[in-house]
């Protein structure tokens, strides 16, 4: 019984905090809906830029790309077969 209780407590809470998280931003005296918020949102746009911005931190290539074993996977299958 207590137990439903806190739960029901957290349960609210956290509604409580994600919906004041999420309520409408007003812009100069209007206020604008959750949709409208959530449609005004440009993914690609987003992602161009991201992809822009870390494009600078990324050390230049030295060569090509250098394939190694992983020796976790190669451990685990070879004490599977039997080997030592």
């Amino acid at each position: 019984m207590l137990t439903d209780a806190i739960t029901a407590s957290f349960n609210e809470k956290l509604v409580l905090s994600n919906g004041l998280s999420i309520s409408p931003l007003k812009q100069s005296g209007e206020s604008r809906s959750l949709r409208e918020s959530i449609l005004a949102i440009n993914n690609e746009k987003d992602l161009s830029d991201y992809l822009s911005n870390q494009h600078t931190k990324l050390p230049p290539r030295t060569g090509p790309a250098k394939y190694e074993r992983n020796h976790v996977r190669f451990l685990c299958s070879s004490s599977r077969s039997g080997l030592p």
